[in-house]
């Protein structure tokens, strides 16, 4: 009786003990399974703000090879360009509404210093759209020369490049606890 007595705490003890190792066992691999979906939730996010940008910074190139030809007739190149141009926008709003979609996506997914980023992201890919096709009828109308054009499209770029960076460190840490 006695021996029962103190028998039964320690099995309760290592009934406990092995209940909450099952639960953390459990626990690892859902998170595990939460941890890659936000992965690729994140990548995805990268890659249609990457093909949104590319897109858009093809505009002036479009305009610049319109002014570089001019032994076409001028309706000519304002047929090109305006082709160009469409095709441009078409592809950019396809590319903003993939965006768009994963935006929503780490807005679920994410911290806050991870949505902070990725609006960051979105607002210079905002910037670039507006300033392309503001920058593309300016050239247009011969307001901007082509230097002009090359040092936007650095300002833009860089813009770019840091709000990526910092969606990428929020990302990184968010995932693995460390930029």
């Amino acid at each position: 009786m006695i021996a029962a007595l103190i028998g039964v705490p320690g099995a309760l003890v290592t009934a406990l003990a092995g209940y909450a190792a099952g639960q953390r066992q459990a626990r690892g691999a859902v998170d595990a399974v939460k941890r890659q979906h936000q992965h690729d939730t994140y990548v995805r996010l990268i890659t249609e703000a990457n093909s949104w940008a590319n897109s858009m910074l093809r505009v002036p190139v479009a305009t610049r090879v319109d002014r570089t030809h001019p032994e076409l007739s001028a309706p000519t190149r304002e047929t090109e360009l305006v082709q160009t141009l469409s095709s441009t926008a078409i592809e950019g709003a396809e590319d903003r509404g993939r965006f768009d979609d994963a935006l929503a996506v780490v807005a679920i997914e994410g911290s806050i210093d991870v949505l902070e980023g990725a609006a960051a992201v979105s607002e210079a890919l905002g910037d670039i759209t507006a300033r392309v096709f503001s920058d593309a009828r300016a050239a247009r109308a011969g307001e901007m020369t082509a230097l002009e054009w090359l040092s936007n499209d650095q300002d833009l770029t860089r813009a770019y490049r840091q709000a990526m960076h910092r969606f990428q460190l929020a990302a990184n840490v968010h995932l693995n606890g460390r930029p």
